[in-house]
């Protein structure tokens, strides 16, 4: 398949998921003004708007490759809901973990909740401590859970596929440079069980690569003048 990496609008994005819905239509517009309204203002740092720039495109691939897969509709719905909504409970945004359970189901609530880093200050040390202890933790649900449930770790490493896919345009060095490492380390791994998704992150990898080199190499020219 061919993984979207542009901005998607939601006219478009409801023309290729909405028979996955059948009956349950409001479903989907709930999800819709539920994400759109917890990412509202919110830029990435490419300057596009987060939410037809970031969150529509990984809730299409996830749509898209679960149908694929011939996941069951049940499945593939739920993922396509917790993929719209997989960043709303960050520390930007003012949706909670109880909106997602009343509006959506455990299932989708939990997922959500799975693919959400705990704030800093549930861990204890230095800053350097609490984010290496944060991030074990993140990375071992997500390979506990994923085994049981795989539609989490598709959204977690869809989502990541599309964060190494949009980096064009971003200067900071030392920023690109943590991303492309732990996709490389962390993610690539992760994805060796989901070969069309690894053959891509694979690739998407090596173009990051080689666009921070060019970076670097600029940079070098420029402190050599």
């Amino acid at each position: 398949m061919k993984f979207v990496t542009n901005r998607v609008g939601v006219g478009f994005f409801k023309k290729q998921v909405t028979l996955i819905f059948g009956f349950e239509k409001e479903r989907l517009e709930t999800a819709l003004r539920f994400a759109k309204a917890a990412h509202a203002g919110q830029k990435r740092l490419t300057g596009n708007p987060y939410f037809e720039g970031h969150v529509l495109p990984v809730a299409l691939n996830t749509y898209n490759y679960l149908s694929s897969t011939g996941e069951e509709f049940g499945v593939v719905q739920d993922a396509l809901i917790a993929a719209l909504a997989h960043d709303t409970l960050e520390a930007q945004s003012k949706a909670k973990l109880n909106d997602l359970m009343e509006s959506f189901g455990g299932g989708v609530a939990g997922t959500v909740s799975a693919l959400t880093k705990k704030p800093l200050s549930s861990y204890i040390g230095s800053k350097d401590e609490q984010k290496a202890a944060r991030d074990r933790e993140y990375f071992n649900t997500l390979r506990r859970l994923g085994k049981e449930f795989p539609h989490l770790l598709v959204i977690k490493l869809i989502d990541n596929l599309h964060n190494i896919s949009t980096l064009k345009g971003i200067k900071k060095k030392g920023w690109l440079r943590k991303q492309i490492n732990e996709s490389r380390r962390i993610y690539l791994p992760l994805a060796e069980g989901f070969p069309e998704i690894h053959e891509e992150l694979s690739n998407r990898i090596e173009k990051a690569e080689e666009m921070l080199e060019r970076l670097e190499r600029r940079s070098m020219k420029k402190r050599m003048r």
